[in-house]
């Protein structure tokens, strides 16, 4: 029979594995490490005494220099250490000679080891002898030697009989492997690359405790333990892992009507073949959940179970319960004077539900649209005159399954239209240019009218050779009588030419046939009106269900001429001689934007 958990029993279960393993490490650790445990608590203390020095030459500065570097190793290591000054004690000498002085040395400072020794030098050759006594012992000086050539060697030397010592003073024990058992799919070298603990470091509990998180943290593992082998020569450690399962499937229970199931497996991370991990899981469920309540199902619960399979195999469920989809019940507003609930509604996309909802979108909430909503008010205030009118960000309060929006509004003043008039570069009459604008038509100011108009001057240019005609509506509103004057400043630009029309994407028909149908000409004046005819009458002709995109670039005199690429089906195209995609023909009519 297969077993199968639960989400809360698999975390259950999970975090019990987690402190099975935390105590089976203490108690190991404990076991093989009491004796550190021991010093960790009193840590041990070292007097160390003056070296002598036997060498040709004047070599005398390392009698004080030896015993300081090997007291910065090993307080590095974790001991007391003391340095005995040779002016304070000028028979030390007779001491390292009598095994009675030494213990009287020992108890007169408290330390739990003696260290004395010499270095011998000849030619390019040294050697280091140590002594290591323990005042409380009854056993004889134990000796420490190394060998070395060159004074750049001396350094890494005494760090290295520092390391032997401490292993000795401190009662540490040296790894001699880092083994790894239990692992399946998981390659050995995968684990160890993690391992910062190597053979030949100190065996250390903190340090192999960060390995097993690091171990842990690989996401690969349901359990690790740490087991430590006492051999003679040190400790021999073995990480024993317990692989997760791979997932062999995975299915879903529970989906009704927001979505099928191949739509909500889109949106999963855990797939066959994966290793299953609840943090992957957790992310899964998270996804789900968003997925529903991005379509106002904002009550949906997700769970999962997890079916174990042979081989170390694991069948995944993820149980989904949408609840009842959220409906817009009312939409209101606070501050609208001007116009009604009813009007305003009628501006937005956004709208209550319906007995329609079921088939349409009525009734939906999305945040997109609602906040496009807001922005759409505040232009419909701003069309009728309110300049200063702000719509603030709309509320959505959840009751049940019912969702209320409330916009707070500020409508502020309605603005007339004032006087209106023309500066800069006028082509006609001032009075034949205002004739053409709207705005002078409105009583009250109306952004979009003024938006056209200063198109509608723009294509007025443009059609005229101004291509790059550039017109700037200057508003100063008089808050006092409630009136806008607004001022079209039109500057005309350089007159433009078309230099160059190239045809692009046309496999089967020919150049001449298609230029037939256009109504501008190379050498001519820039002309709106017949650009877009011409383009109006490719989309006429034999090119009905075809795009034809028109894309401007510089001439060769920058602001003088242009080149009209009419673009057909496909797209690389000459210009000017140069051979450039359809990006950089935009990138390039961008560049001409006054």
């Amino acid at each position: 029979m297969a077993k199968h958990y639960s989400a809360a029993g698999a975390m259950r279960q999970s975090f019990k594995a987690q402190g099975i393993t935390r105590i089976c490490l203490i108690i190991i650790a404990t076991l093989a490490l009491s004796p550190q445990i021991e010093a960790a608590q009193k840590p041990a203390s070292v007097v160390i005494l003056p070296f002598e020095v036997f060498s040709e030459k004047d070599l005398s500065y390392l009698q004080s220099e030896i015993p300081s570097a090997l007291k910065k190793s090993l307080e590095q290591a974790g001991a007391r250490v003391l340095l005995l000054d040779p002016l304070s004690e000028p028979e030390w000498r007779k001491r390292t000679a009598d095994i009675e002085e030494l213990k009287k040395l020992g108890l007169q400072t408290g330390a739990d080891y003696v260290l004395w020794g010499s270095l011998t030098w000849i030619g390019q050759q040294f050697s280091l002898d140590l002594k290591l006594f323990e005042p409380l012992s009854e056993r004889r000086p134990r000796p420490f030697m190394a060998e070395g050539r060159g004074v750049e060697n001396l350094p890494s030397t005494v760090d290295k009989l520092a390391q032997d010592l401490s292993l000795t003073i401190l009662k540490r024990q040296q790894i001699l492997s880092i083994e790894v058992s239990g692992n399946q799919r998981i390659e050995a070298d995968a684990v160890k690359r993690v391992v910062k603990t190597q053979p030949g470091d100190i065996y250390n509990l903190k340090n192999l405790s960060a390995d097993l998180k690091a171990i842990y943290a690989m996401g690969y593992f349901d359990d690790v333990q740490v087991v430590a082998e006492t051999q003679p020569e040190g400790k021999i450690v073995t990480f024993k892992i317990k692989e997760k399962p791979t997932l062999r499937s995975t299915s879903f229970s529970g989906i009704r009507w927001a979505f099928d199931e191949e739509e909500v497996e889109e949106v999963i991370t855990a797939k066959r073949g994966s290793i299953l991990n609840i943090n992957v899981i957790q992310n899964d469920i998270d996804r789900i959940i968003e997925l529903y309540k991005e379509e106002n199902y904002h009550n949906v619960k997700v769970d999962y179970k997890i079916y174990e399979r042979k081989d170390n195999q694991a069948d995944l469920e993820y149980i989904i319960d949408e609840g009842e989809k959220f409906q817009i019940e009312k939409i209101q507003f606070e501050g609208n004077k001007a116009f009604s609930d009813k009007e305003l509604k009628k501006q937005m996309t956004t709208s209550e539900t319906n007995i329609l909802s079921w088939f349409t979108s009525a009734g939906d909430l999305n945040e997109d649209n609602l906040d496009q909503d807001a922005a759409r008010l505040a232009s419909f205030y701003k069309n009728n005159g309110y300049m200063q009118a702000r719509v603030g960000e709309p509320r959505a309060r959840f009751e049940g399954n019912a969702i209320e929006i409330t916009i707070k509004i500020d409508e502020g003043p309605q603005f007339k239209v004032g006087k209106v008039d023309l500066t800069g570069d006028l082509l006609l009459s001032k009075e034949e240019l205002l004739e053409s604008l709207k705005i002078t038509q409105e009583e009250f100011y109306n952004r979009e009218t003024l938006r056209n108009d200063v198109l509608g001057l723009t294509d007025l240019y443009a059609n005229e050779g101004y291509a790059y005609a550039d017109v700037a509506p200057r508003v100063n509103e008089d808050s006092e009588k409630r009136t806008v004057d607004i001022t079209f400043d039109v500057q005309k630009g350089k007159l433009v030419y078309f230099e160059e029309i190239i045809i692009a994407g046309n496999t089967k028909t020919r150049d001449k046939v298609i230029r037939r149908e256009l109504r501008v000409y190379e050498q001519e004046i820039f002309s709106s009106l017949r650009l877009k005819r011409s383009v109006r009458n490719l989309k006429s002709a034999s090119l009905k269900n075809q795009r034809v995109p028109l894309v401007l670039v510089p001439g060769t005199e920058m602001r003088k001429s242009c080149t009209a690429l009419f673009r057909l089906p496909s797209a690389i195209c000459l210009v000017a001689g140069r051979r450039l995609s359809l990006k950089a023909l935009w990138a390039a009519r961008l560049k001409m934007s006054p």
